[in-house]
């Protein structure tokens, strides 16, 4: 374990000091503002300064920003571009150097409401992997992007992530098996099972008869052949970040660390993609349930220790000895379908987080907080109108001005819900909105599907009511009578918790863990004498 630790803060000093701008060990927060990911890009920003400040006080030297491909490149035959999120990524750029803040991005986010009732994102991700428009499209998002950020001094670097790229699998749930047939040819999976098995060997190897390679199709999941698919997953992956770093330098990918069982038996690992072609560091993210059973498990403080000192290290024996960067580093997570998975015990998630320095220092040159602010899955585009009505259908003359909308009497707003915005599955819907100004009492009509439901308006302030899970999703706000001026229109699947600042922005039970973590993780500050310093940056 020594040796592999000195062999990270080696490379970390001479190669990949981007990691320790000015000396530091890079502590990033994701910033969403009071968004999240999906529609953060299309909210207001109204208190950009002071979050950043915020973020900057609680000892963070980076944030970390999402930058979802479809709502920046809504179009890729022909490809165009919004401006309106590239203004805002121009506007928390300027603000992060005001408050001494890096900025790294995440590239290509698969999940956002920009014209998803249209445009199917996982067409894109799965014919990326094709000579087509999908493909020069994604490399012109990926040089457009470059070149923004790259004029601002505090760009630190980005990375794509496995995750946005793993829907290409989805073509083994087709029944099918012409078209798995097609896709194989189309996607290249033919070729590679040529040139890798050849047709005796395909066969052999996974009990198969097929005539020739071109009766081959995409296999399924319960097939032992899922082998040669994940290797061709893995191959396909690396080759198009290698093609991304031709015009985003030092992009680097958020590597797959599960490995996946297949028919025959055999556990297949992602090592080949640990590497990340020519980046200085391989991404990754990490959560606790990492290495655990994950079957209800709530274990100590040093068994999370453990598992994470092993599964950060291991990453380093992979990758050619490169840093790793954890910009994805999850101590808790209350997401429902992940329930069963193990988590440190309430009561020793401060001493976990209390001594988990000295870890992050032998096995990264960085982390990064996901949930550094608890959000609500709005399935709302546009909820706080920062974009006037941009993704709401009008009835009647509602008014937009100043992030804020004002209805009338007969006055409506509407919008299309697909159900691929609820991925809590929820049972319950919260909906509420705030009435910022109150011109004349009145009554306010909810319709979502065929839910419908009346509220009184007398005051300014938050009004909220719970809808039942229905089939439609469809949303409406519409003004019976009186006339009011409404913002921050939330209909909520969920609340992702991350423990430090709530929904509201007020200090939750693990902030000052964190403070104390990030202090320590600091330059200078404890457990700081055995780590390599860093004399430059390389850009």
């Amino acid at each position: 374990m020594r040796i592999v630790c000195s062999c990270i803060f080696f490379v970390c000093a001479v190669v990949a000091s981007c990691f320790a701008h000015a000396g530091e060990y890079t502590r990033a927060a994701c910033y969403f503002s009071d968004s999240w990911p999906v529609n953060f890009w299309n909210s207001e920003f109204a208190h950009l300064d002071q979050e950043l400040e915020q973020i900057h006080n609680d000892g963070f030297d980076s944030i970390i920003l999402v930058i979802p491909w479809r709502e920046f490149q809504p179009d890729i035959s022909p490809v165009s571009y919004n401006e309106y999120p590239f203004v805002r990524l121009d506007a928390i750029m300027r603000a992060a150097q005001r408050h001494g803040l890096g900025v790294w991005v995440r590239l290509g986010y698969i999940w956002d409401y920009y014209n998803d009732a249209n445009d199917h994102i996982l067409e894109r991700y799965i014919t990326i992997f094709q000579e087509t428009p999908s493909r020069s499209a994604w490399l012109d998002y990926c040089k457009t992007l470059y070149a923004s950020l790259s004029r601002h001094d505090n760009f630190r670097g980005g990375f794509l992530t496995w995750e946005d790229f793993w829907d290409l699998l989805y073509v083994c749930d087709i029944e099918n098996k012409q078209h798995r047939v097609t896709f194989a040819k189309a996607l290249g999976f033919q070729q590679f099972v040529r040139e890798t098995y050849g047709l005796h060997g395909y066969n052999t190897f996974f009990a198969t008869e097929y005539p020739s390679v071109e009766d081959i199709p995409i296999p399924r999941r319960s097939e032992a052949a899922m082998e040669a698919m994940f290797r061709f997953w893995d191959g396909k992956l690396s080759a198009l970040l290698e093609e991304c770093q031709a015009v985003f330098p030092g992009l680097s990918m958020e590597v797959r660390l599960d490995a996946d069982a297949v028919a025959n038996g055999k556990i297949i690992y992602h090592h080949s993609t640990w590497s990340c072609g020519n980046a200085a560091y391989t991404a990754a993210m990490y959560a606790i349930p990492m290495g655990f059973e994950n079957k209800g498990e709530r274990v100590s403080a040093e068994e999370a220790l453990a598992h994470t000192k092993y599964i950060l290290a291991n990453i380093v024996k992979h990758n050619g000895g490169k840093p790793v960067f954890a910009e994805q580093f999850l101590f808790t997570d209350n997401v429902p379908a992940f329930s069963h998975n193990a988590r440190i015990r309430a009561n020793e998630v401060s001493s976990y987080l209390q001594k988990l320095a000295p870890v992050l220092r032998e096995t990264t040159c960085g982390y990064g907080i996901w949930a550094y602010r608890d959000y609500e899955k709005n399935m709302l585009y546009n909820g706080q109108f920062a974009l006037a009505n941009k993704g709401w259908k009008n009835n009647g003359k509602p008014v937009f001005v100043d992030n804020t909308c004002r209805l009338r009497a007969g006055d409506a707003i509407t919008q299309y819900i697909p159900h691929t915005r609820d991925y809590n599955n929820t049972t319950i819907s919260t909906v509420h909105f705030d009435v910022v100004a109150l011109q004349e009492q009145g009554t306010v009509t909810l319709n979502a599907g065929k839910q419908k439901m009346s509220i009184l308006i007398t005051n300014t302030g938050r009004y909220s009511v719970d809808l039942a899970r229905a089939e439609n999703f469809d949303f409406t706000i519409s003004m019976t009578n009186g006339d009011i001026t409404i913002d921050n229109v939330v209909m909520r699947s969920g609340v992702q918790e991350g423990k430090l600042y709530d929904v509201a922005n007020r200090p939750l039970e693990h902030i000052e863990d964190i403070r104390l973590l990030n202090k320590k993780l600091s330059f200078g500050g404890e457990n700081d004498a055995h780590v390599a310093p860093v004399v430059s940056t390389i850009r």
